[in-house]
């Protein structure tokens, strides 16, 4: 399993997947890479602290680029 962000890099350097090489195309790309809310709640209630730490990371990622905002699907709303 590859995580969302992961795999979004990976394909930005090469247009074929990480894991198994096969060509991936990229202008269809958002149609296959969606969230799974339900995965990623139980994992957040799995480990604990990785909800927080995440959103920490993330602000920082966010604040170090100069964004102001960032799009609607990374904003999480499991929580």
């Amino acid at each position: 399993m590859v995580c969302r962000s992961c795999i979004v890099l990976a394909l930005n350097n090469k247009p074929a997947c990480p894991v198994c090489k096969l060509h991936v195309n990229q202008a269809k790309l958002g149609n296959h890479l969606k969230r799974d809310n339900t995965l990623q709640t139980l994992v957040y209630n799995l480990v604990p602290g990785l909800y927080e730490s995440e959103m920490t990371r993330k602000k920082t990622f966010y604040e170090k680029r100069g964004f102001k905002g960032c799009d609607k699907q990374d904003v999480d709303t499991t929580k």
